[in-house]
């Protein structure tokens, strides 16, 4: 499971990941490892990744999401949880 696509804007980063709920630990992990590596070379570009701007959201068919309970799990971004929305 690869990182499908990843944006890169002056203010603004966006990654998709694909998966299937079986696996949706491992894309937790695979995000997770991400924005932290991001957040690291943003750091030692002296730029900062805010997590008070950080949005999660897991879509898919509506049985698929169903079996996320809820909005889907959260990242851990440091010491910062980014909980996953509905809609962002």
């Amino acid at each position: 499971m690869d990182l499908d696509n990843n944006y890169l804007f002056t203010d603004t980063m966006q990654l998709y990941l694909r998966c299937v709920c079986d696996d949706t630990p491992t894309a937790v992990e695979k995000l997770e490892h991400c924005v932290t590596d991001t957040n690291q070379w943003m750091s030692a570009n002296r730029l900062r990744l805010n997590p008070e701007k950080t949005e999660l959201l897991w879509s898919g068919s509506k049985h698929s999401l169903s079996r996320l309970k809820g909005c889907g799990p959260a990242i851990k971004l440091g010491t910062d949880t980014i909980k996953a929305s509905g809609h962002v």
